[in-house]
């Protein structure tokens, strides 16, 4: 199933040269995600309080491309360059769960609150779902379904740049705007069993390891 994650390894390998650069220079991981999270915030109230301005939207899709060049630089200098530590990773989750609702906010005034609101919680929700597989699925992070958080904010460029022409979001936006909040529920629900079945079949290595050495 495609979906805008599996251009993340090509991305990496694209900025690994600006990320060593970085850490040369002695810029930490921690200052990039409060980056991500401070200009999100920014960007997305600007928006809102100006969400009349349609010429201001083409600032969205700017803004989204340099925060996913920044959350993968983020990533990058954590893992490869020995900047991983419990509170970049409290931060960094907690700063895209803010990001991300902050970023919808302008969508909430001009669609309405109640898809805006559902699309943020279930997003929220399917982050977790990812994460729990780390946890107990014993097979890394989930990224699996067609709707996780790149593919998200794909679809929010695409509803800033459709009113930054179009002045207004007709009913075809609506139900885009519908579409991905019923394929990010569909995505939850497969990060969820996928993460399950992982967490079988590592139980079930274990246990016949275990029987092999009790032999």
């Amino acid at each position: 199933m495609f979906s805008t994650e599996c251009l993340k390894p090509k991305l990496r390998e694209l900025l690994r040269p600006l990320a060593q650069q970085l850490v040369n220079r002695g810029i930490s991981a921690n200052r990039l995600t409060w980056a991500a999270a401070g200009g999100s915030l920014a960007v997305g109230v600007l928006l809102a309080v100006f969400a009349k301005a349609a010429f201001l939207f083409w600032l969205l899709p700017l803004w989204l491309l340099a925060r996913l060049v920044l959350d993968v630089l983020d990533g990058l200098m954590a893992q490869e360059f020995m900047q991983e530590s419990a509170e970049g990773a409290y931060w960094a989750e907690l700063g895209a769960a803010a990001a991300d609702a902050a970023l919808w906010l302008p969508l909430a005034v001009l669609a309405g609150a109640l898809p805006v609101g559902l699309l943020v919680w279930l997003g929220a929700v399917c982050e977790l779902c990812g994460l729990l597989g780390k946890v107990h699925g014993y097979h890394g992070r989930r990224h699996d379904g067609p709707m996780g958080r790149s593919d998200r904010m794909a679809v929010l460029a695409v509803l800033a740049v459709w009113y930054a022409v179009a002045g207004s979001l007709n009913a075809f936006a609506l139900l885009l705007l519908w579409l991905t909040v019923a394929a990010t529920a569909y995505t939850c629900w497969l990060r969820m069993q996928n993460g399950l079945r992982g967490y079988g079949e590592a139980q079930t290595v274990a246990a016949v390891a275990d029987d092999g050495d009790n032999e």
